[in-house]
């Protein structure tokens, strides 16, 4: 019998091995790009860099939403600093979210325990949960690069 898997073990995998999150990440904004229909006419391609304090984000990801409220929000990974992401026309609002390293932790008390990854948000709410960014996506390619500050 095959186990689903459960949030709990998604959740772990995120706090774990950045790697395999990394991973997930790509594969999962290459799906939404994929199925969001990349052969929309109503759609263009956005692609961007992002920084925080002068360096390019490793790791998070960047969210277009609808300015009013009306659509389907469109979500990718960011890695290595780039993104792309495939958007409808029209002006959204941006939410950008990076995680930054903490430390690590030993799972067990064990000399020979695994070891996961501590993370936490690392930008201020103004570019996510109460986001300040906007970008009106236009026919053809956008380019998007966005220079954050932690402070």
């Amino acid at each position: 019998m095959v186990e689903k898997p459960s949030v709990d073990s998604f959740m772990n995998l995120a706090r774990g091995d950045s790697r395999i999150f990394r991973s997930f990440l790509h594969w999962s904004a290459t799906c939404c790009v994929l199925l969001s229909g990349c052969s929309d006419p109503s759609t263009a391609l956005v692609t961007g860099s992002v920084t925080v304090d002068g360096e390019p984000a490793q790791i998070g990801a960047i969210s277009f939403l609808p300015a009013d409220n009306q659509g389907t929000p469109v979500g990718a990974s960011i890695e290595d600093g780039e993104y792309t992401a495939q958007v409808p026309f029209g002006l959204k609002k941006v939410e950008v979210r990076v995680s930054k390293e903490m430390g690590k932790k030993k799972m067990y008390d064990t000399p020979d325990s695994e070891v996961k990854v501590i993370r936490r948000e690392a930008l201020p709410p103004k570019y996510n949960s109460q986001t300040e960014l906007t970008f009106d996506v236009k026919p053809g390619e956008n380019r998007q690069d966005y220079h954050l500050k932690t402070e």
